[in-house]
């Protein structure tokens, strides 16, 4: 691989990678016919115009607060120095700034050009799920009592998700359910699953044991492998959880109902 410093911008062939000199400035300081490192500054003020682009954008805050916004589905990341984001190829998305002076991020672009273009978005954005930092005003047994059975009112299938990080036989994941998503009724042969409630209470049912779980933003259970579980928010309600899924081979298999 050929590397050559100077102004950024793409690179020439395939194999070389094109680097900015001066990595304090916003602008392209690494770019590959595969990958564009971007560092991006965003000024006070009101967000960008709504974007759309082919390639994956993976944001890295650096300082102060990014707002993310995307469309389909409705949500709002606040980005903060050191944490990871995701936009997938094709949503819609834009970018503010909920601090008090500039922010920055990195972003990584990757499987296409780092062109977004401007498209349509709705003028009045309010994340469908909410963001809670901490576990005050839940009343835990009346989300125990809101617990139900009905499997069938559940839809199979998450807002996203996102791979923190990855490596042989330990992955860590974000996981967003919507309203009325689940994971239906699984097992692991193999890895166990680590569940930290992030936003909004969620539920975590087990078989062999017979065990319902509420888990509060903050909270954590660890399912041993083999044990069947079902994983949704409560009474319908969305959540997200961080998991640390491990150690060993990954797999997932259904089990009935």
């Amino acid at each position: 691989m050929t590397i050559r410093r100077g102004v950024g911008g793409s690179a020439r062939g395939k194999g070389e990678v094109t680097m900015m000199a001066d990595l304090s400035k916003p602008g392209t300081i690494a770019a590959s016919g595969e990958l564009e490192v971007r560092i991006e500054e965003v000024p006070v003020g009101g967000p960008s115009p709504w974007l759309a682009g082919r390639a994956s954008l993976t944001l890295v805050g650096m300082a102060g607060t990014v707002a993310v916004d995307t469309v389909d589905p409705d949500y709002t990341f606040h980005l903060g120095p050191g944490e990871i984001y995701t936009v997938p190829p094709g949503l819609t998305y834009r970018i503010g700034n909920d601090t008090d002076g500039p922010a920055r991020y990195l972003a990584f672009a990757t499987g296409g050009p780092y062109a977004p273009v401007e498209t349509e978005g709705p003028a009045d954005h309010r994340s469908a799920i909410a963001t809670i930092t901490d576990s005050a005003g839940f009343d835990r047994a009346a989300l125990a009592a809101a617990l139900d059975e009905d499997w069938g009112a559940y839809t199979p299938g998450l807002v996203r998700l996102d791979t923190v990080a990855k490596a042989p036989g330990l992955r860590i994941i974000v996981q967003s359910l919507g309203p009325w998503q689940c994971v239906p009724w699984h097992r692991h042969d193999v890895i166990a699953d680590n569940f930290f409630c992030l936003d909004q209470p969620m539920r975590v049912e087990t078989r062999d044991p017979r065990r319902s779980y509420v888990l509060l933003p903050g909270e954590t259970l660890t399912v041993p492998k083999g044990m069947p579980h079902f994983v949704s928010g409560i009474a319908g309600g969305p959540s997200r959880a961080l998991l640390v899924q491990g150690i060993g081979q990954y797999n997932h298999i259904p089990v009935p109902a």
